[in-house]
């Protein structure tokens, strides 16, 4: 638990009664998440005052003095930052794509280079005809909304084993209107699944179980570890991901897999063994890393 002292004599923070100035106020929280390791922690602040006075129904400029419950409830969702807990799990929701998506403690908060990843997907899909999408390992509902959005016409499977992420998922799913097109179900990857599809997307675990004390701290101590932890070799997800793809792939069909970084050749070679996949190749993400498998079945 980190212990500050909130105002002493010589900060810059204005106290009256417990109340304070809303300038100084985020001037001390900066200070406060810099010190904390918070990257952009200006940023990070202003959004934290946000969350805080979001449902207060009052606005405040920067030298306004601020109710000292107000007060509190901010620097109680500093102190809960400073600590490490994800900015999205203290506001409950964060962006993907164009839309936004509830999250919060059991589901794991979707990267850029999953914004990448349905990008991806989306590129591989036909227009203008009913297709069937499954997204393995759903979490959040991300990947699976994203297809549902920009395809009117696809019906889409999101699975996974977490109830917790399930719960999430269906949030979204009604929250985006989306109900009658994408379908959350419980399974083990392919275990319930059947039938073919137009593409596959996944972004499974694919860290090293080893590797995972060296994940940032936000990461490492409250997302959720079943969605990070890959095996010994960070490869067991994907194996399972990529050995089901022939038995669940139409012919012509498509797959966009996440990889960790330098699994590229550990990906192809799962791929080749496979079997009955062409077209396979790695799709380098934005930083110039290989971080894509894209395979089409024969």
């Amino acid at each position: 638990m980190v212990i500050v002292t909130h105002c002493t004599a010589q900060a810059a923070c204005r106290t009256h009664g417990g109340t304070a100035a809303l300038r100084d106020l985020l001037r001390q929280a900066t200070d406060r998440l810099r010190e904390a390791g918070v990257e952009g922690p200006a940023r990070e602040a202003r959004r934290l005052w946000r969350h805080a006075s979001f449902d207060i129904g009052a606005r405040w400029g920067p030298g306004d003095v601020l109710p000292p419950t107000l007060v509190r409830r901010f620097r109680q969702f500093l102190a809960a930052r400073e600590r490490g807990v994800p900015l999205a799990y203290l506001t409950g929701h964060t962006g993907f794509l164009d839309f936004e998506l509830w999250v919060g403690p059991g589901v794991l908060i979707p990267r850029p280079e999953t914004e990448e990843l349905a990008e991806l997907g989306l590129s591989l899909l036909p227009a203008g005809r009913p297709v069937r999408c499954l997204d393995l390992g759903t979490g959040s509902g991300a990947l699976a909304l994203a297809v549902a959005r920009a395809f009117p016409e696809a019906s889409v499977l999101a699975v996974d084993t977490s109830t917790r992420a399930l719960a999430y998922a269906r949030r979204n799913v009604r929250a985006l209107g989306l109900s009658g097109r994408v379908e959350v179900r419980r399974s083990d990857w392919y275990a319930t699944v059947s039938g073919r599809f137009d593409l596959i997307v996944a972004n499974p675990p694919y860290v090293r179980t080893e590797e995972l004390a060296t994940l940032p701290r936000e990461i490492f101590d409250h997302e959720p570890r079943r969605a990070l932890d890959g095996g010994p070799d960070g490869l067991c997800a994907l194996e399972a991901v990529i050995a089901g793809l022939p038995a669940y792939l139409k012919p012509g069909g498509w797959a966009a897999i996440e990889l960790g970084d330098g699994q590229g050749a550990d990906a192809q070679r799962l791929a080749n063994r496979a079997g009955l996949l062409v077209e396979t190749s790695m799709v380098r993400d934005l930083r110039g890393k290989e971080r894509f498998l894209q395979a089409r079945w024969t």
